[in-house]
């Protein structure tokens, strides 16, 4: 973020931040957004933070269409990184791990920002008729990878609101979905060649590369994990819940396993050879991994437990925080007993997606990103520190 540092940004704010202690685990919560409007972190399993540690980078509607925003952690100064007419998809940026790009997109283009520079450029345009989704990147940063959909269908979009009301728009959704493919793609970041890796018309979720780039995971239908090589495609099925439960969120924790929640039972892992182990029957909704970070974070739905983190080999789980978030809504003991009549609708009732803590990572591991509506209607952005947290937590299950 060089071009901040140097003066170079249109627009600022001046500073939000405030700091609080969690009533629950006494840890300091860092409140980086206090604007009415909504603001969100870049999702899970892909960090909010730049590698330097210096901005938290997040999606705000504060000018109306929602736009890409950070926070230096330094003094709080707020910088508008984006000015577009439509709003950036929610879930879809990425930064690369040397800090130098952040990529986005809005409509159907994938662009690009040179953190070094400011430069906003068009990566890529696909046809008018198409959408790309939630991006991800292979850890040397070479492909950007992510599942192409129709341009009049979002699946996700169009089912939310409350289970019962809306299983004749969702049967009605999903039928007209089926009938477009998606396409799962990989994008090469040095040339911007986009070659399709598979084709289907299942209903599927984010794509994942693993660890050494070879790998691509995805869910489908919310019951499925498939696996797929990178290059030559060939799916294949590694684990089928029958839609008895939902099996949400997926993180690679090596290049053979990954790990998922089996909502609400359990967390769970898998190989790609189809071995399955629980690890815990901790009631997690979104899992957030990165690489070389010594344990899995994740919060928790009906009832909302907290912020957690999970040892991924002991299955032992720590309180972080309490994120309070959805005004006592979606989150909050009243929805449990509706998730228990209804426990395979709970993907359709998702809420407000702005206001799920979606806890992220930094690249060190030392901090975690959240969102909440703990202190007014708006969803803010928050940070915890973890480094004290970590350490004794790790002094504990030392085989973290």
């Amino acid at each position: 973020m060089h071009f901040i540092n140097r003066g170079k940004a249109t627009r600022f704010f001046p500073p939000e931040t405030s700091e609080f202690f969690c009533e629950k685990t006494g840890i300091r919560i860092l409140q980086i957004t206090n604007y009415p409007a909504n603001h969100h972190n870049l999702y899970l399993n892909k960090s909010s933070f730049t590698p330097d540690g210096e901005f938290i980078i997040f999606l705000s509607n504060r000018n109306g269409p929602a736009n890409l925003f950070c926070c230096r952690l330094g003094d709080g100064t707020i910088f508008q990184l984006t000015f577009h007419s439509n709003s950036v998809r929610l879930f879809s940026a990425i930064i690369t791990r040397t800090g130098e790009n952040l990529y986005y997109v809005v409509d159907n283009q994938i662009r690009r920002i040179d953190l070094l520079t400011g430069t906003n450029d068009m990566f890529i345009e696909l046809p008018d008729s198409e959408r790309p989704s939630a991006l991800y990147l292979t850890e040397d940063d070479r492909f950007l990878v992510t599942r192409i959909e129709s341009a009049d269908i979002n699946p996700i979009g169009s089912m939310t609101g409350t289970a019962l009301a809306s299983f004749k728009r969702i049967r009605q959704t999903v039928k007209r979905f089926q009938k477009k493919p998606s396409r799962i793609v990989r994008i090469n970041t040095h040339s911007a060649l986009c070659e399709t890796v598979h084709e289907t018309r299942d209903r599927i979720g984010i794509v994942l590369p693993s660890p050494n780039g070879q790998k691509l995971a995805y869910l489908a239908y919310e019951s499925q994990l498939w696996s797929l090589d990178m290059h030559r495609g060939d799916p294949s099925l590694i684990y089928d819940s029958k839609n008895r439960h939902l099996v949400v969120h997926p993180c690679w924790l090596t290049d053979d396993e990954l790990v998922f929640a089996e909502w609400p039972n359990a967390i769970k892992t898998v190989s790609l050879s189809g071995k399955v182990r629980t690890l815990t029957d901790f009631e997690a909704l979104h899992l957030s991994h990165m690489p070389d970070i010594p344990c899995i974070a994740c919060d928790s739905a009906a009832m909302d437990a907290g912020i957690y983190l999970i040892s991924k080999s002991t299955g032992a789980a720590k309180l972080v925080c309490i994120p309070k978030s959805d005004l006592g809504g979606h989150w909050h003991w009243k929805s449990y007993l509706r998730h228990r009549l209804f426990p395979f609708s709970g993907s359709f009732w998702v809420g407000n997606e702005w206001f799920h803590p979606h806890p992220s990572w930094s690249w060190c591991g030392t901090m975690l990103s959240f969102n909440s509506t703990m202190h007014n209607a708006y969803s803010q952005v928050f940070v915890v520190s973890l480094e004290k947290l970590l350490s004794s937590f790790m002094s504990r299950y030392r085989d973290l």
